[in-house]
């Protein structure tokens, strides 16, 4: 039976509710407290700084979440391009943090401590996984019933009010708790093979990691990433557990920023690839041009070998010779 809520709790929630969560968990010092104790090594140390003087009076945990997968990103998703919405930053996270502030506010406005922390402490991950909130996909996200894979803006606050945890149990065991059954959509259509067993990812081969977390792609990797130029959808948009997403219609303080100039989209992702020569200009980012210059050579036309040569010249072009000399000899090589 489930135990019935607090006036409090119940007045916080509703509040949280109406500045536009999809998601509100109270985490009690107990169930934290399981939850490290469930934890693999590497994910334990992120418990480790609620024990600093910081936290060490912010007994109770609230994790809040706010949906980012809207139309626009649905439009950009069903139409040929060569970013990954993963790449674009959907910028809820600024909807989450204001959201985060009200609620830090309204805690202290009743007369309790609490300390708002927008980038993330505990292991997101883990909390939903082991409250049974959220399942594995085989591509080692998260999916989160009428939400999929697209619910990774969270924000935590850290309170001494006495909030009461909204689902007491922490599963042990998590046997059988998956969604993907016999499916392996996101392994087998994995450009680089990254998933190379369920729920086990190569970051040395994802697309996403490679295009914008990491210095340089692996020559042999370059035909692989194909023209994905800043981060990479391909598993999530394979996947039957994102099919039936409904898309919510776009929150008015979110906006979408990118690695180019001022942070805005560059006209090629305005429109179908391949329009990618035209983004070889040197005000953009190193790593951003490098990812280009790859895509060009897996996908380029023969009218892009100028625009690539007169780059190669360029100072920054200089320094991408290894990837300028890729790009022109794959075009040329296709011309013929």
């Amino acid at each position: 039976m489930k135990e019935p809520m607090d006036g409090l709790t119940k007045e916080f929630i509703a509040y949280a509710d109406s500045l536009g969560t999809q998601r509100c968990i109270i985490l009690s010092p107990g169930q934290i407290e399981q939850l490290r104790s469930q934890a693999t090594e590497e994910v334990k140390g992120r418990f480790d700084l609620l024990n600093s003087d910081d936290f060490k009076e912010l007994h109770a945990a609230v994790i809040l979440g706010v949906f980012g997968y809207d139309d626009i990103f649905a439009d950009f998703a069903n139409r040929e391009q060569n970013i990954g919405l993963t790449g674009i930053h959907q910028n809820y996270w600024q909807v989450a943090d204001r959201i985060g502030k009200e609620l830090l506010s309204f805690l202290k406005l009743k007369g309790f401590k609490a300390k708002f922390n927008g980038e993330g402490i505990l292991p997101i991950k883990h909390v939903l996984n082991r409250l049974r909130i959220g399942q594995y996909g085989k591509n080692s996200l998260i999916y989160i019933k009428d939400y999929g894979s697209y619910n990774d803006n969270w924000v935590e606050l850290f309170t001494n009010a006495p909030l009461q945890p909204i689902k007491r149990g922490v599963a042990k065991n998590l046997e059988g708790f998956s969604m993907c059954d016999k499916c392996n959509a996101c392994m087998t259509r994995c450009p680089t093979k990254a998933i190379y067993e369920p729920y086990k990812v190569d970051l040395n081969k994802c697309i996403c990691n490679l295009t914008h977390r990491v210095d340089r792609v692996p020559k042999d990797l370059f035909d692989k990433v194909d023209n994905w130029i800043w981060g990479c959808d391909k598993c999530q948009n394979v996947c039957p557990g994102n099919a039936k997403v409904t898309p919510r219609k776009r929150h008015p303080d979110a906006s979408i920023s990118h690695p180019g100039p001022g942070g805005k989209l560059p006209p090629a992702h305005k429109n179908p690839f391949p329009k990618l020569a035209m983004e070889l200009v040197e005000e953009y980012d190193t790593k951003y041009l490098q990812n280009v210059l790859i895509a060009l050579g897996n996908s380029g036309k023969s009218e892009d070998i100028e625009k690539i040569e007169v780059f190669s010249r360029t100072k920054k072009g200089l320094e991408l010779t290894e990837y300028c000399e890729y790009a022109m000899d794959r075009v040329k090589n296709r011309r013929e």
